[in-house]
């Protein structure tokens, strides 16, 4: 199970973790509705407590096991986000004081 649930007073995904989400086939607004209802509501926390358990949570949230067909878009916005989180450390690393 993931972590800690969204704070209902806050924002959900952030604009740029939409973008990302969303550039991906198969993942459109009521997928990231759907995560959010389920709790998660950063790509952090998805990552952190991996598709499989997300998808398993949203399936349990809407009642449904048809969910689990968004299973593979969202496998590959994680990997896109987790690519695009290692190339900013390098870059961060690449200008560092040393």
């Amino acid at each position: 199970m993931h972590t800690a649930p969204c704070n209902r007073e806050l924002p959900r995904f952030s604009p740029e973790e939409r973008r990302l989400l969303m550039s991906e086939r198969g993942i459109h607004a009521i997928v990231i509705t759907r995560m959010e209802q389920a709790g998660y509501c950063s790509i952090r926390q998805v990552l952190a407590a991996g598709v499989p358990a997300v998808v398993e949570e949203v399936c349990r949230v809407v009642g449904t096991p048809a969910w689990a067909n968004r299973r593979r878009s969202l496998e590959r916005a994680m990997e896109r986000a987790r690519a695009r989180q290692q190339a900013h450390a390098e870059v961060l690393r690449s200008v560092a004081p040393a």
